[in-house]
């Protein structure tokens, strides 16, 4: 984990799952209304790529967007439209300025691409919130101009747009909608900040019980690891939060959920995060992170291989050769493959490769 990450863990969490196509269509057909959904095309929704986005607005980082088509008009150009998914985890009220930078900057770079004769796209700009409290500003962008009211004959002269708000934190269970890496994000962070966030953590991974480390990935189990230990922090020890783990995933994943686990909780993990975010640290203490790193790292390509092969007579070969190995990259490397492959041969021959 990088300090990055403990000091967003909330965003890195949110991109890591709305980037995902199928995530937000299955959140998006059960959020959007039923004359939007008879309009837009979801089967065509596309993440764009990052290079889209302007790096004058990059403190803007959990900002995503999406590209969908609209259903043709009868003889109107069929048109298309931008979901811009903005991610807050406490409330601003500038927040449909800084969304307006956003879209101005998209409609520019359209213009370039697309010509002085091509129609600017519709944006909607989303944002999903999760604070300690209620949102409680108003949305519309003409909310924070002064002097203005409904009647007054200044509103034409005026920019105006909304924001669809999705406070999660208001919704009940039941009303948190979407496939099952998408209700998970949401109950995560909706009750990340409660005194129940452990108690509820065995329900709410249960959903995944539904998925295998293929339908999700590698790297999607590893985020969730880490955000749930950045909101833990040090209140439960390694053993309990990765004992809810393992009761979770055992049953088909466990090898693989072990040496994730046991990687991100080990004492080379809490030396690589924890000790790594105090600033001041001495050279000396760098070097001991990085050994307990490569020891933790080691350690979990260890279980992995054990738990899925303990019966077979490769083992011990195969773990000779990985105390050969004390690069971090690599160790990282390894514990995948260990984790994917299905018997001792294959694992073998990935590691020759």
């Amino acid at each position: 984990m990088t300090d990055d990450f403990l000091n967003n863990p909330h965003d890195h969490f949110f991109k890591k799952t709305w980037s995902d196509k199928e995530n937000v269509r299955s959140w998006l057909e059960n959020i959007l209304s039923a004359d939007l959904l008879e309009i837009v095309r979801l089967e065509s929704l596309q993440l764009r790529e990052s290079s889209f986005v302007d790096t004058n607005l990059a403190e803007y980082h959990s900002d995503i967007l999406y590209h969908v088509d609209l259903a043709r008009n009868g003889r109107e150009e069929q048109g298309c439209l931008y979901f811009l998914f903005e991610h807050k985890s406490r409330p601003e009220k500038d927040i449909p300025l800084q969304l307006l930078q956003y879209m101005t900057r998209i409609w520019q770079l359209e213009r370039k691409q697309g010509g002085r004769d091509k129609k600017l796209p519709i944006i909607m700009p989303v944002i999903i919130y999760h604070g300690r409290r209620s949102w409680p500003y108003p949305l519309p962008f003409s909310a924070l101009f002064s002097g203005i009211n409904e009647n007054s004959p200044l509103r034409n002269y005026i920019p105006d747009f909304e924001s669809l708000l999705f406070d999660i934190g208001t919704k009940s269970d039941e009303e948190i909608k979407g496939n099952v890496q998408v209700r998970v994000f949401q109950l995560l962070v909706k009750y990340s900040r409660r005194e129940e966030f452990f108690e509820r953590l065995p329900s709410i991974l249960s959903l995944l019980g539904e998925l295998s480390y293929k339908e999700t990935g590698l790297q999607y189990f590893e985020t969730l690891l880490r955000y749930v230990m950045s909101q833990i922090g040090q209140e439960r020890s390694p053993e309990e939060v990765s004992k809810i783990f393992m009761d979770t995933f055992s049953k088909r994943e466990g090898g693989m959920v072990m040496g994730l686990a046991k990687r991100l909780f080990d004492d080379g993990w809490k030396k690589g995060v924890v000790e790594g975010k105090e600033e001041g640290r001495e050279e000396g203490e760098t070097k001991d992170k990085e050994l307990g790193r490569i020891d933790g790292l080691s350690s979990s390509f260890k279980d992995i291989v054990i738990t899925k092969f303990k019966d077979s007579p490769k083992v011990q070969g195969i773990l000779s050769f990985a105390e050969a190995v004390k690069e971090p990259e690599v160790l990282q490397r390894l514990i995948t493959k260990a984790a994917l492959a299905q018997n001792p041969d294959e694992l073998i021959e990935s590691l020759s490769r």
